[in-house]
């Protein structure tokens, strides 16, 4: 609501590490780096396991977490090796403002050593330089861009798994209109290539990008607006536009009306995902009205 005339598009960076050689170093080692679920939400939960750990390297971990607003930290030993669990918050990839990111920030945590001799080494220090902590991008190379109307592209890593080809980060992508597709490739690629020469030559990168969606014209808008204003006292409402993807793409003059509120936080897609007993009335009484107006 009020109602939805423009979606960002869709976009995917699938970042591949292959495997390294054993390592022979004496002091702490990364040994796994993992987390998420699947690639439209930001992830709740991230893992990182150390070998050869000390108790002095914990310490400094913690203290960089504790630092960190939302996120919460627990630490098993085995031996001297270490089990770094971390969790944030899960939110719709396509708000990255609502949740907070246990992948990035475990990679934040763990900055506290220089990380090297492994594929988790090098994912840790491939997030922490390309991604960071922000939610737009601004340290992947030139590809953050911003919309007057539709905001700033989002960049949020979702998923970090192993698999047959090596460590894998999923970077899901929101993006308004104003930059070609060609172009952002391009600038998305060019930092990549820039950071696998210094640490990982064999790293790889694949991207899919999706084109942004506007429908301001929809004959039906006016009378959805009208609807929406009646039954929530808001005067003066305005289209809006977000991150997600809707099935009105499918169809033509067709635009989103509901069911997620203006300045409330989105569920959908979180571990957490409902909506109140209040808010589903009211989206009945708006549909059910804007249904009977637009027959008329």
């Amino acid at each position: 609501y009020p109602v939805v005339v423009a979606e960002k598009g869709w976009g995917a960076l699938t970042l591949t590490l292959p495997p390294v050689p054993p390592t022979s170093a004496q002091g702490p080692v990364l040994s796994e780096f993992s987390g998420g679920f699947f690639g439209s939400q930001i992830p709740e939960d991230g893992v990182a396991i150390i070998d050869n750990a000390t108790p002095a390297l914990a310490a400094q971990i913690k203290a960089r977490g504790e630092s960190q607003k939302g996120m919460r930290y627990t630490f098993d030993w085995e031996g001297q090796r270490l089990r770094v669990k971390a969790q944030g918050l899960s939110a719709h990839s396509s708000k990255p403002e609502d949740g907070v990111n246990a992948i990035a920030m475990l990679a934040d945590a763990l900055a506290v050593h220089n990380w090297e001799g492994t594929t988790a080494g090098n994912m840790a220090s491939l997030v922490n330089e390309l991604v960071g902590t922000g939610l737009y991008g601004e340290k992947f190379g030139k590809a953050a861009y911003r919309d007057d109307f539709m905001g700033p592209m989002t960049v949020a890593p979702t998923v970090l798994k192993q698999t047959a080809k090596g460590l894998e980060l999923n970077i899901n992508l929101r993006r308004p209109q104003g930059k070609p597709a060609a172009e952002l490739r391009q600038q998305f690629e060019a930092a990549f290539s820039a950071w696998k020469a210094q640490r990982a030559p064999d790293a790889t990168i694949h991207a899919v990008i999706t084109e942004p969606w506007l429908r301001p014209d929809a004959p039906q808008i006016p009378t959805l607006l009208n609807v929406f204003s009646h039954y929530t006292g808001i005067k003066d409402a305005k289209p809006v536009s977000i991150g997600g993807g809707t099935n009105s793409r499918l169809f033509p003059n067709a635009v989103s009306f509901g069911p997620g509120m203006p300045g409330e936080v989105y569920t959908g897609h979180s571990e957490h995902e409902f909506i109140t007993t209040k808010q589903l009335m009211m989206n009945l009484e708006m549909y059910t009205t804007a249904l009977v107006e637009l027959a008329r």
